[in-house]
C-alpha cells in the first residue's frame, strides 16, 4: 500500500484508511489503488470499513487538477474517481463508511456508499461543495446517489446552494445514519461491519445489487459514456 492508503485486518473485518497526512485529497493514483485494493479484499472479508483521519475522510478532488489546464488529467481524474465511486457503491459485502472528518465533494459522495454511515462528532463538515467553486454538477447520473439517500427539502440546499453541514445536522439531511465521538468511531464501525456481515452473504449481496443497481447503471452509463465522447463541459 501506498502512503495514502492504509489497510488492516480487524478478525474477519477489513478496515481501508485514506492517509496522505493532510486532507485526504483524491487523484487518479489514489482511486486507481484503492479500486485494486478492493478486488484483492472482495472475497476475503465478512465486511469493509471504509474510514479516513481527523482532518478528512475525504475532501474530495484534487482541485488543481479540476481546474487546470490539462484536459486530459481532469478527465481521467473525473473518470478514476467515477470508477472508483462504482466499486464502492456495488461492493457486495457490508460496507461502513467511518467519516473521520472533512467529506466534501467526492469524499461525500464516497460516504454515502456505505450501507451504514457513522460520522464522528467534531467541527468538520460533510457535504458537496462542487457548484460552490464554480463546478457545475449537469450530468443527471451523478445526482441520482444524492437523491436517493438525502431527505427531499435538503436536495437542492445540498446540490445547488452548496450547503455543507455539521455531522449532526447531516444526520437530519440523512447524509449520515449515526453520530459518534471521534475516539469511539472505528470500535463502533467495526461492531457494524460485524453486525451486518452476520447477514447470510449471498441473500446480502443479492439484495444489495437488487436494490441498487439501477443508481449504478445510471452512473455507468454515464462513465461509458464520457469513455467513448469525452466529459461533458
Amino acid at each position: 500500500m501506498s502512503n495514502s492508503i492504509c489497510v488492516k485486518v480487524h478478525d474477519d473485518i477489513a478496515v481501508i484508511s485514506m492517509e496522505d497526512g493532510k486532507v485526504n485529497v483524491i487523484d487518479s493514483a489514489v482511486s486507481v489503488e484503492m479500486g485494486d485494493t478492493l478486488s484483492d479484499l472482495r472475497h476475503d472479508f465478512r465486511g469493509l470499513v471504509l474510514t479516513g483521519n481527523a482532518r478528512a475522510f475525504c475532501s474530495g478532488c484534487d482541485l488543481d487538477v479540476i481546474h487546470g489546464e490539462d484536459a486530459s488529467a481532469r478527465n481521467q481524474l473525473v473518470l478514476d474517481t467515477w470508477k472508483l465511486w462504482l466499486r464502492l457503491f456495488t461492493f457486495p459485502q457490508p460496507l461502513v463508511t467511518a467519516i473521520s472528518g472533512h467529506a466534501l465533494g467526492m469524499g461525500a459522495y464516497l460516504s454515502l456508499c456505505g450501507d451504514y454511515v457513522f460520522a464522528a462528532s467534531g467541527a468538520h463538515k460533510i457535504g458537496f461543495s462542487e457548484v460552490g467553486l464554480g463546478i457545475a454538477m449537469n450530468s443527471p447520473p451523478l445526482l441520482t446517489p444524492i437523491t436517493r439517500k438525502l431527505a427531499l427539502q435538503y436536495q437542492e440546499r445540498a446540490i445547488l446552494h452548496s450547503e455543507l453541514w455539521t455531522p449532526e445536522e447531516a444526520i437530519a439531511a440523512r447524509m449520515a445514519d449515526a453520530t459518534v465521538a471521534q475516539e469511539q468511531l472505528l470500535a463502533v464501525s467495526l461492531e457494524k461491519a460485524r453486525q451486518l456481515g452476520e447477514i447470510p452473504r449471498q441473500a446480502f449481496a443479492s439484495t444489495k445489487d437488487t436494490l441498487r443497481c439501477a443508481c449504478a447503471a445510471e452512473v455507468q452509463s454515464a462513465v461509458d459514456c464520457w469513455l467513448k465522447h469525452g466529459l461533458p463541459p
